[in-house]
């Protein structure tokens, strides 16, 4: 019911309401309930979205509510549509946190924001948790709580009460009102002193806390009270005047006392005190209750200490009496002192055994080893301790485990151990009895083997000496190295031993368990009832019962951060041949690898190590069968590196406008000491390029980044450095990267604005938004005129707020000030007009404060004065291009006529050059002769004989000298130009035969012949015109292009074409002018087989068939005039003929063979579509000529017309030009030759 009325009221006060979403946006809607809106989890909430009905959107652009939508950014809402202008939707707090909604409208491909709003989903106010309060030393009261999450902003309003019947709540200070003296407290906590107000009260017995929270899903709040009992959270302060006395070597004196402030605390005071020893690290609590809970200084005898000479640290800490012990918040500070017990002489000398010596003989003398067991340094007692070795009262010099003494007697001599420190010499002396030499012969024990059974359990065995008989029992050493050596080196680490019985047999052995990560070397000594056989070390190893060289010698050398040489030597020489190899292993951890080495190496390069890393590096001895057991590993270390991975955890905290705290975590391998964090920084500028990059090396783990450009996008990178060698720093490949947001601040400075002044007082101010705008977008700008010029620094500048959303404004500059001269005056020319301009965004954070940036830098600009335009220049250059255009298409014009004019001249001389056919002669012509004389056919159709002087009359006759009836006759099919009154050049020549006529190539043999030129040999082609035998006149072309020039041009013989029709009695005439002896090479062309007769063609021999272009009247395919033309080759070398049939196909034209001797005319027989003859005829093998041919398989008239005439440089004959052809190489010309006449050209009728 609630939303219809709503409803009802947006439907009614439409018209009359406030449109603006927020102050200085545009009034195109609205969202109701206005600003932001608080609902609680699992409620709703109804939604309006009103579009303004006096707006554009709704007014021009044609916006109503079905446009209007809700968007969030988890997707649109459903809404439904109240009126025109309003939707409606209901939305569901069923999520806790934040999210904005807008109401936006869709115009086509892109959505219009209308109102935003922002919901907050939460819950009514919660009560803090973690409340609790600390008086420190009983000076002041500091309590503290945790605020629980709520998305809607909860406040929390604490005050307190103390008892009594006038009290009344009082508030906590606020920050701000704090003494200078107290550092910033949290902001959930409520700190009081003696200096605050209300201060703090030592007397107050409870304290009453009343805690008001609200929000604004409850607006009134809820109240709850919690009660501190204020005693009971009293925590101390640490213990003062602190001191530590020593009285012996066993005995000290504590002494402290309690703080000023709390030697008055009534409930009194709990003391607990400890202390610990610097060897066993163990604890031990003092008994404190002897001591009064009020006491306030304490002297504290500790006793029955048990190490002289030893730091012992005691631990003083204290509580309330009345506080909960339990509760550690209000135990005090702890306090430590330490202090040493009095020195003392040590109360023991060094412990030995009968036989901890070893003898060395080197022939009239000997050196002699003594060895003890090491003392604990617990059990020096002092300061200066050292280890005391003499013979006859003689010091020698010592290690810390035995003692040297060379070139010592041969006879039985004693050797004093003790030990002293600064205090003095131990009371005791330990004596060691070294045979002579004569009593050792025969009691060394021999072979000595150390048995490797498993990871730390051994099996040492020995040979009985030969005078076992004398033995009562054996003496076994081991002796841990210092520094991972066996023997030979000396033992400098901790001496132990057992005694052990002997047993029956030569082969004495032991089991012996020792930890498996140290080395020992193993000795044993034979003893009799006074004296001892000395010590006798194994340097072999025996490994599951095989006796193997050890190697006991190995050294690292070359470290680098991934690699390691290792070398090694053995120390059992008497093995040496029975080495087959070597096997290195090299362990970090628990992982362990191996490498193969030859027996002639020494040492190998261990690669693909990790940097930094410990290795612990062994050699095991490879027999015939296989490889021994391992044996003593030393450790290496490799060297440091840059680090091999990014730091880890990368995150950005406390994030303002200007700074940002990052903290990360050191990378999970560091491959060394991390020396330093290089950090990089950069900012996205307004095109999203990096920008600003800032390196800062430290050596901690976080960073304060300071100087930062408010709301603008960062991008952080850390990387590690490790120290390398000699100091210096590898800073890593691989870095940890981090994005963050600055919030909004200040802007930066804009960039200058760009001025455009549209007359000489209005001005369009521009300015551009692409820079550090500190905020989403600006609140507004702020522009700033000011005149230019000394004159006017006075001035105050004229400023203008523009609101955010523009990036242009126009300013009247007459109507701003009131001052004289300041507005331009184009009227007075000694006014500059000159104004500066300038721009700033200003912009607003969440908690509404505003920033204003920096002044862009000005930008001078001058009043607009307008001039008289050059009216009198524009027109001159308007007339004379318009000349110069009327000049240039009347030239157009008469290139145009001319060039149609020519080509119209020409086109006519052709087609009457293509209804006539030009007689070429190819007589042949002296060098100085004038050349023969040409017969010109006369186009009216009668044949005029002209003489020499007549050129210019047959020009004349070429072109003008035509009745209509001859320009008609032109225009006739080609069958009825073959019926012309044409003479042929035979006729013209008085009778004489065409095949007696033989032209001389010599003169012409080696002219070049150009690929489209229709010729025999000499370059020309004859024309004649065969006896029609009363079947109709045809007449035929030869065009062909020698590949190659005439070799003998005396053979060589014009081309003669006869053309006649067979006869349906299949009677053939058969032309054989070529003389005897000449073969004819004549291509046999036939006629569809409907039709009652073939024709034949014969020529000379030549090396080459030539083309035949044929213009027939009646074709089969388009039954209209037209031209075949027919090309190909033949074999030259001449073969006898053989017999077979021809069979004339149904239509088209074929090339049926050429003969490779003259035709016989009785053997040529011809067949029809009515007689079939089966005669044989003596044709040779040849092969096909090829058609060129166009879709119906013929050239046209038109196109046979359009070939062009050309010139015989040398008898001015005439030439029809064919299809141009495949282009062939030809040889040289002589030299010294030159063509006997001009060079050829196409020519006009003229020349004729």
């Amino acid at each position: 019911m609630k939303t219809l009325l709503i409803a009802f009221s947006l439907f009614v006060g439409v018209w009359s309401m406030d449109y603006t979403c927020l102050p200085g946006s545009s009034p195109s809607g609205v969202s109701l309930p206005r600003g932001d809106i608080y609902l609680q989890h699992n409620s709703n909430k109804t939604l309006f979205c009103l579009l303004n009905p006096d707006h554009d959107y709704y007014a021009k652009q044609g916006f109503r509510a079905e446009d209007l939508y809700f968007w969030t950014p988890h997707g649109n809402l459903e809404s439904r549509i109240v009126n025109s202008t309003t939707i409606s939707t209901n939305f569901i707090a069923n999520t806790v946190g934040t999210v904005d909604v807008q109401c936006q409208v869709q115009n086509k491909n892109r959505s219009i924001g209308i109102c935003k709003q922002r919901l907050f989903v939460g819950f009514p106010p919660l009560n803090v948790t973690n409340f609790s309060c600390v008086s420190e030393n009983w000076h002041n009261l500091n309590c503290t709580w945790d605020e629980a999450f709520n998305p809607v902003p909860t406040v929390y309003d604490v005050s307190f009460m103390e008892p009594g019947a006038y009290s009344h709540p009082k508030y906590c200070p606020r920050d701000e009102d704090l003494p200078l003296h107290v550092e910033h407290v949290p902001e959930q906590s409520c700190y009081l002193d003696l200096t605050t107000h209300p201060p703090y009260r030592q007397a107050v017995s409870t304290y009453k806390f009343y805690i008001n929270a609200s929000n604004p899903l409850v607006p009134g709040g809820t109240v709850y009270q919690i009660s501190v009992e204020h005693t009971s959270i009293v925590k101390p302060g640490k213990a003062v005047n602190l001191n530590l006395t020593s009285k012996s070597s066993s005995q000290l004196v504590l002494s402290y006392s309690v703080p000023n402030e709390m030697r008055t605390f009534s409930p009194g005071i709990v003391q607990h005190v400890r202390y610990i020893d610097e060897w066993t690290r163990k604890w031990t609590i003092v008994d404190m209750s002897n001591f009064s809970l009020h006491q306030d200084d304490f002297d504290i005898e500790v006793s029955e200490l048990k190490f002289p000479y030893s730091n012992y640290t005691f631990e003083i800490k204290m509580v309330s009496g009345s506080a909960d012990p339990t509760n550690l918040n209000v135990w005090s500070d702890l306090t430590y002192i330490s202090g040493r017990t009095n020195a003392t002489v040590p109360a023991q000398a060094p412990t030995i055994t009968l036989g901890s010596f070893e003898v060395l003989n080197t022939g009239s003398d000997r050196t002699v080893f003594a060895y003890w067991k090491i003392m604990r340094h617990r059990d020096f007692n002092g300061p200066g301790f050292r280890y005391l070795a003499s013979v006859n009262k003689v010091p020698i010099p010592t290690s810390s485990s035995y003692a040297r003494f060379d070139k010592v007697s041969v006879s039985e001599f004693q050797v004093q151990i003790s030990a002293e420190n600064n205090v003095g010499m131990a009371p005791v002396v330990s004596t060691l009895i070294i045979p002579q030499k004569e009593f050792l012969y025969g009691l060394q024990p021999k072979s000595l083997t150390k048995i490797w059974k498993g990871v730390g359990r051994y099996e040492i065995a020995w040979r009985s000496p030969d005078r076992d008989e004398e033995v009562t029992s054996y003496t076994l050493f081991w002796c841990k190295s210092e520094d991972g050596k066996d023997r030979p080196y000396q033992c400098d680490g901790e001496l132990d031993w057992k005694t052990l019985e002997p047993c029956e047999g030569t082969v004495q052995s032991h089991p012996l368990i020792l930890p498996s990560e140290n080395v020992y070397q193993i000795a044993v000594s034979a003893n009799t009832n006074t004296l001892s056989s000395g010590m006798v070390w194994s340097t072999c190893t025996v490994i599951k019962d095989r006796l193997v060289s050890r190697v006991t010698q190995i050294e690292i050398l070359h470290q680098k951060p991934t690699s390691v040489t290792v070398r090694w030597s053995l120390d059992c020489r008497d093995q040496a041949g029975i080495v087959y190899g070597y096997r290195v292993e090299y362990c970090t951890g628990e992982v362990c690898k191996a490498m193969n080495v030859s027996p002639d190496h020494d040492r190998i390069q261990i690669g693909g190590l990790i940097p930094f890393t410990q290795y612990k590096i062994g050699v095991r001895i490879k027999d015939k069968e296989e490889y021994g057991e391992l044996g003593t590993m030393v450790k290496g270390e490799t060297l440091p590196d840059k680090p091999g991975s990014p730091p880890l955890r990368l995150q950005v905290d406390e994030i303002t406008s200007s700074s940002a705290l990052i903290s990360w975590e050191p990378p999970a391998v560091p491959n060394g000491i991390i020396g330093e964090y290089r950090v990089q920084y950069v900012y996205f500028n307004s095109e999203n390029k990096r920008e600003g990059r800032h390196d800062v090396f430290i050596n901690s783990t976080s960073a304060v980044l300071t100087n930062l450009i408010s709301y603008s996008r960062y991008e952080v990178n850390v990387t590690a450095c490790t120290v390398l060698q000699e100091g210096a720093l590898g800073c890593s490949h691989h870095y940890a990267v981090h994005g963050f947001k600055t919030k909004i601040g200040p802007p930066a400075k804009p960039p200058p604005p760009r001025i455009e002044f549209e007359n000489s007082t209005l001005v369009k101010i521009n300015w551009n938004k692409q820079f550090q705008i500190g905020a989403p977008e600006a609140l507004k700008w702020e522009v700033k005129v000011r005149r230019a010029g000394s004159a006017w620094d006075t001035t105050k500048p004229y400023t203008k707020n523009i609101t955010g959303a523009l990036d242009q404004f126009f300013l009247h500059l007459d109507h701003i000030m009131d001052i004289k001269g300041w507005s331009p005056d184009c009227e007075n020319e000694t006014n500059t007009n000159k104004f500066e301009f300038a721009v700033r965004a200003i912009v607003k954070d969440l908690k509404e404060v505003e920033y204003a940036g920096n002044w862009s830098e000005s930008v001078p600009a001058a009043a607009y004065c307008s001039q008289v335009p050059a009216w009198g220049l524009i027109t001159l250059v308007c007339v004379v291009v318009s000349i110069a255009a009327v000049f240039a298409a009347f030239l157009c014009c008469r290139f145009y006529q001319f060039w149609y004019k020519t080509k119209d001249f020409f086109g006519q001389v052709g087609k009457e050059l293509d209804t006539k056919f030009v007689l070429a002669s190819t007589d042949n012509l002296d060098p100085g002769s004038p050349g023969p004389e040409f017969e010109m056919n006369q186009f009216s159709g009668n044949s005029v004989r002209k003489d020499d002087n007549d050129d210019d009359d047959t020009d004349t006759l070429l072109l003008e000298n035509t009745t209509p009836e001859q320009k008609n006759h032109r225009q006739k099919s080609a069958s009825e130009s073959a019926t012309s009154d044409l003479t042929s050049g035979c006729e013209s020549q008085g009778g004489k035969s065409c095949t007696d006529r033989v032209s001389d190539c010599s003169s012409r043999s080696h002219l070049p012949v150009q690929a489209d030129l229709a010729s025999t040999c000499s370059g020309y082609v004859s024309m004649h015109r065969a006896d029609s035998g009363g079947s109709g006149s045809n007449y035929t072309q030869l065009s062909g292009t020698p590949s190659r020039p005439c070799s003998n041009p005396a053979s060589i013989h014009p081309v003669n074409i006869d053309v006649t029709p067979a006869t349906s009695s299949f009677s053939a005439q058969y032309s054989n002018g070529f003389g005897p002896g000449l073969v004819s090479s004549a291509p046999y062309l036939s006629r569809a087989g409907n039709q009652t007769f073939g024709n034949r063609l014969s020529s000379s021999h030549q090396p080459e068939v030539l083309g035949a272009m044929l213009e027939e009247t009646c074709l089969t395919e388009s039954n209209n005039p037209g031209y075949s033309l027919f090309t190909g080759t033949v074999s030259v070398p001449i073969s006898f003929p053989e017999e077979r049939s021809v069979t004339v196909p149904g239509s088209g034209y074929v090339s049926a063979g050429v003969a490779n001797r003259p035709l016989e005319t009785n053997n040529l027989h011809l067949s029809s579509q009515h007689v079939e003859s089966n005669i044989p005829q003596r044709l040779g093998i040849a092969e096909q000529l090829n058609f060129i041919q166009n879709d119906t398989g013929y050239i046209t008239v038109q196109q046979a017309q359009e070939l062009v005439l050309q010139p015989n440089p040398a008898s001015r004959q005439y030439s029809r030009l064919a299809p141009k052809l495949e282009s062939a190489k030809f040889e040289e010309p002589e030299p010294g030759f030159s063509p006997p006449g001009p060079p050829g050209n196409y020519i006009s009728p003229s020349y004729v």
